[in-house]
């Protein structure tokens, strides 16, 4: 069967051969041979059986034709338009249609069954990325191709956390019966913990209701509200005018000072409280002249009670003119900073003490500046004796240190859970800015914050029991039952001579 010299008519003209038509039509073979009509009857039985029927066409194909196929693919895209691959790259220029490239079409080609921008927001507004590639069947680097191409932001995983945990609240919330006949008889502590979700969750399931909350409180927070209470009866308990609709578990007003008591586990990022959600509270109380103490159930309460009492002056005033200042040993500084602050102790090369009839009453440690070598030296911690307010002592130790150490520069970092610094203005220093929140890890078997330093990734091989390399610092510690906690960030305070 040779094509080359066999006579056809094609679309109304004979040719002497396919070959002929070809060149002359600039049609594809594989066309040519689908509709010749031989001009012979002997070659038309030759050639019976062989291929099959396509659609004809009576003009070549138009810019549509070719966006319908077109997938970067001349060869393919030219044999199910029935032309040539040269005709086909001759009607792409005409038609200024766009060549695909390789990586292209590889991308087209992948991306046949993507949702539209608001198809995937709405299946993102409710689920993790985990979830979306479960959903659709897609590998990771896919899906953030697609986020990238609509301009979505991925979000942070406590936002992620947070919208899950509301979903399961939601699922999970009782009906108005259910919930008011348990409340007559258990606390909305009890009722979070019978429940698993915050305190919170179980106070605003009451309000929704329209049900009196008159109890919501835990024992550690109920025995701190009333030690409040018995220094100043202006205090209030869950409060949600000040920073409405956000409650605060204690305010007084009298005093403009509000306290969020925070069980660990219910404020951790694993119940939704992400990295600004305390940091949000504390600005929202500073912009209305309110100091907001963040205090954690892990916190030393003794020490919390102390520091309450500082803010409320319940406490013995010295001044710092009837004190005697003097640099002390290391080991008294430790001493007294794990008796009296928060924080406890820290290194330091210089301690500064300040006594009052030979009782030491504060005390400051400066060492070498740990994280911002543009500083000279840094105060690690500042001290106050739990029973006395000492007034301008923080302001006679610093302008000794600066004088007897001949400082041009410091710097320290105030810890916004108990306050903004304000005393450090005092001793000739300003706010320079705002640290972002920092955050701590726990295990749900002691409850005991640790240092996120102590966790870098480079670091847990050593440490956790189930390590995978390929894994986050943070998913690695989920995955070994640790939990997050965020805290409100620093003051950071400096002194230029």
């Amino acid at each position: 069967m040779n094509y080359s010299i066999t006579p056809i008519m094609f679309r109304g003209q004979q040719f002497n051969s396919i070959k002929d038509a070809i060149e002359q039509t600039g049609m594809s073979r594989y066309l040519i041979k689908k509709e010749a009509v031989y001009v012979n009857e002997s070659d038309k039985k030759k050639f019976e059986g062989f291929g099959r029927k396509k659609k004809q066409f009576n003009t070549l194909p138009s810019k549509q034709d070719i966006l319908n196929v077109y997938d970067g693919n001349i060869r393919l895209t030219a044999k199910a338009l029935g032309v040539t691959e040269a005709i086909l790259n001759q009607l792409i220029n005409e038609y200024n249609i766009k060549h695909i490239n390789l990586s292209e079409a590889i991308t087209i080609k992948s991306d046949k069954n993507k949702p539209t921008k608001q198809e995937l927001l709405d299946q993102y507004a409710t689920s993790s990325i985990g979830d979306l590639l479960t959903h659709y069947n897609i590998g990771y680097n896919k899906l953030m191709r697609w986020f990238k191409s609509y301009d979505i932001v991925v979000r942070p995983l406590g936002e992620t956390a947070a919208i899950k945990h509301a979903q399961r609240h939601e699922s999970i919330k009782p009906s108005y019966d259910v919930l008011n006949s348990e409340y007559k008889t258990k606390t909305i502590y009890e009722l979070s913990l019978q429940y698993g979700v915050d305190k919170h969750v179980v106070s605003n399931w009451l309000i929704e209701y329209g049900i009196d909350v008159t109890t919501n409180k835990s024992r550690g927070e109920q025995e701190l509200f009333n030690y409040c209470k018995s220094i100043d009866d202006s205090f209030v308990q869950n409060d949600r005018t000040l920073i409405a609709p956000l409650e605060l578990d204690m305010v007084s007003h009298k005093h403009k000072l509000a306290i969020e008591y925070c069980g660990i586990y219910w404020h951790s990022e694993t119940m939704g409280k992400t990295k600004q959600y305390h940091r949000n509270k504390f600005l929202k109380c500073n912009e209305l002249g309110y100091t907001l103490l963040t205090v954690f159930e892990s916190d030393d309460q003794n020490k919390v009670r102390a520091l309450i009492r500082t803010k409320l002056n319940g406490n013995e005033k010295i001044y710092a003119r009837q004190t005697s200042i003097k640099i002390i040993d290391s080991r008294t500084a430790a001493e007294f900073h794990r008796a009296h602050h928060l924080s406890n102790s820290i290194g330091g090369t210089v301690h500064i003490g300040l006594f009052y009839q030979n009782e030491l009453v504060m005390v400051s440690t400066f060492s070498k500046s740990r994280y911002n070598k543009k500083y000279e030296y840094e105060c690690g911690r500042m001290t106050s004796h739990s029973k006395y307010t000492v007034v301008g002592g923080a302001s006679k130790i610093f302008k000794y240190f600066f004088n007897k150490m001949n400082v041009k520069s410091c710097i320290t970092y105030a810890d916004l859970r108990f306050g903004n610094g304000s005393v450090y203005k005092y001793c000739g220093m300003e706010r320079l800015n705002d640290t972002s929140p920092n955050y701590f890890y726990f295990n749900s078997s002691d409850f005991i914050l640790e240092s996120r330093v102590k966790y870098q990734k480079h670091k847990l091989k050593a440490i956790l029991k189930n390590y995978n390399p390929n894994l986050s610092e943070h998913d690695n510690m989920i995955n070994n039952g640790y939990h997050k906690i965020w805290d409100c960030g620093n003051a950071v305070y400096v002194y230029r001579k």
